[in-house]
């Protein structure tokens, strides 16, 4: 037989189902979850510590209710209305170690892996690939930043709707604005980890780079601002999302004594988030175009 004959037999035209390229990004998503779902400390851990988390929160509203929160600056609040800045201050140190395990490092990983040869080659564009690595990694950690912080919500609410329907109303105002402080921290944590993963072709050094920004760069950032009273405080990530939270929560203070006037004001967090995780977009595209171009991808 010749070299024809079994070329000619191994080959057999793909003729099932095509899937349309507005879908592509599903397929990317879902392996980003199948992945971070594997092994226990992956994802796992984080998710039973924001279950863990939600249950001390309920701990605070139903049990110690009317037990008050010294919190320093003069400020004394009830568990039950701390229990909410509480838990989110909680899920956002969570969502922080789930950007270590997976965010960081997950475009590193395939440029290192030679993934990009096998996305590219099916015609996926980086906009595909960038989509559904957003999609993924926004489901797994929504349900730290967004669900979870949800159901505490909804227990206050609960709490609230027990006394009276004067003291429900005001409390229903929960449910947006958690779902905002919730939406907007995901995207922070989803997003901007990805461009120092598309930076860095190397997973560990794309992990460290991104812990050095946000435990490192981002707490002198806040002391410069501190100092020079300039707005230099919102490049910190983690002071950007607690102004957020305090001010759509209307709480002066931190569940550890911060006060709100301690931190970066709440314009400048949005501005200062929206800009960072506009740049992470720009830069992780900018790394995909070039290296689909570049024949990283397999294309010319």
């Amino acid at each position: 037989m010749s070299e024809s004959t079994i070329h000619d037999l191994g080959y057999k035209r793909y003729v099932g189902t095509r899937q349309p390229s507005s879908r592509r990004w599903r397929v990317i998503a879902r392996h980003q979850i199948a992945n971070g779902w594997q092994t226990f400390f992956r994802y796992k851990a984080w998710l039973l510590g924001a279950v863990i988390v939600t249950l001390i929160a309920a701990a605070f509203i139903f049990i110690a209710t009317d037990q008050r929160w010294h919190l320093g600056h003069g400020v004394q609040q009830t568990f039950a209305n701390m229990a909410l800045p509480f838990a989110l201050d909680w899920y956002g140190r969570l969502a922080f170690i789930v950007t270590l395990r997976l965010g960081s490092g997950v475009i590193a990983a395939d440029f290192q892996r030679g993934a990009f040869t096998f996305y590219f080659a099916r015609s996926t564009r980086p906009l595909d690939y960038l989509l559904g690595k957003i999609g993924g990694l926004a489901t797994l950690l929504g349900a730290i930043l967004i669900a979870a912080p949800l159901s505490v919500a909804l227990m206050r609410i609960g709490l609230a709707g027990a006394g009276s329907t004067d003291a429900l109303v005001p409390q229903l105002w929960l449910v947006p604005k958690v779902i905002g402080i919730g939406l907007l921290a995901t995207l922070s944590y989803t997003i901007i980890p990805l461009a120092f993963s598309a930076l860095v072709e190397n997973r560990r050094y794309a992990l460290g780079v991104w812990a050095a920004w946000y435990l490192i760069a981002g707490p002198v950032a806040y002391g410069l601002g501190r100092v020079t009273h300039l707005p230099l405080a919102a490049l910190d990530i983690a002071a950007s999302v607690k102004s957020v939270t305090l001010h759509l929560l209307d709480a002066p203070v931190t569940p550890w004594g911060q006060s709100v006037y301690d931190l970066p004001s709440l314009a400048a967090s949005l501005v200062s988030l929206g800009i960072q995780i506009a740049l992470a977009i720009a830069i992780v595209l900018w790394r995909l175009d070039a290296a689909q171009r570049s024949g990283v991808g397999g294309a010319t």
